[in-house]
């Protein structure tokens, strides 16, 4: 059992998602793994038709042709400056704006999700859907605002169906920013954690390609299929399991006004 393995959606993120009402809910920043400064910006829906409760945005601080910034990140990383400081730094040259939106290069909707765990009942986002400008590296990229969202919210949770493009981040990406646990949606409890190769450490397949053709399968070898359908098994991955810390905020509806240098 395990999310059930898809061809594709049909869920059109090419552009902002349909609403009523949106809101900025949260505005965050985070150095990318080819040293782009990313901006991310949290979008509060109302009335999605697709019951997606949030969005959030990603745009490249200075635009996608700034090779000469991508430069400057790495060698002040390479300098021993925080990440903290180089994303200010950036920020400052090109003189950007929390506000400055308009060219996206990736959307990611969610919505919350209610769990059980040994403490109770626990709270976090399910990815229902998400969209990465082709000529961008697609799993780097989800799997880094994956790692971003741990700052914002306690858990993340995969969706129920995914593409086999939407399966392999958790199967291996999401392997590199932390534990990721499996958990059975109908008996409401863990079941293993997630190794190499689609499958847990005791043995449990998290994930079923009834859907696919044998062709379509081929793209998700040499992981590893369960032969039952289940789209009640989900992946998980917990801020407390993170290896390491992501990015900065700058903007929490939530919370007082936080101070930008």
């Amino acid at each position: 059992m395990g999310p059930s393995i898809i061809v594709s959606y049909t869920k059109d993120l090419d552009s902002f998602p349909d609403c009523d009402f949106c809101v900025k809910h949260r505005v965050g920043y985070l150095i990318s793994p080819v040293f782009d400064v990313l901006r991310l910006t949290e979008w509060k829906l109302t009335n999605s038709p697709e019951k997606y409760r949030y969005c959030v945005t990603v745009s490249i601080v200075g635009g996608q042709d700034n090779a000469w910034l991508r430069e400057l990140a790495l060698e002040l990383r390479l300098d021993d400056e925080s990440e903290e400081d180089v994303i200010h730094c950036i920020r400052r040259i090109v003189g950007e704006s929390e506000d400055d939106d308009e060219k996206q290069i990736a959307r990611f909707v969610y919505k919350d999700f209610l769990f059980r765990s040994r403490a109770g009942t626990e709270t976090g986002i399910q990815i229902k859907g998400a969209f990465v400008q082709p000529s961008k590296e697609k799993k780097t990229m989800a799997r880094t605002v994956y790692a971003f969202l741990l700052n914002w919210y306690r858990h993340i949770i995969s969706d129920n169906h995914q593409t086999v493009f939407g399966a392999k981040i958790w199967a291996s990406g999401m392997l590199q920013i932390g534990r990721v646990q499996v958990y059975d949606d109908t008996q409401k409890h863990f079941v293993d954690v997630l190794a190499q190769g689609g499958i847990g450490i005791d043995g449990f397949k998290p994930w079923d390609a009834l859907r696919l053709s044998e062709q379509q399968i081929s793209h998700w070898n040499p992981n590893a299929l369960s032969i039952d359908p289940a789209d009640k098994i989900l992946a998980i991955v917990s801020a407390v399991d993170r290896y390491h810390p992501v990015g900065i905020t700058t903007f929490d509806s939530t919370r007082p006004r936080l101070s930008v240098r």
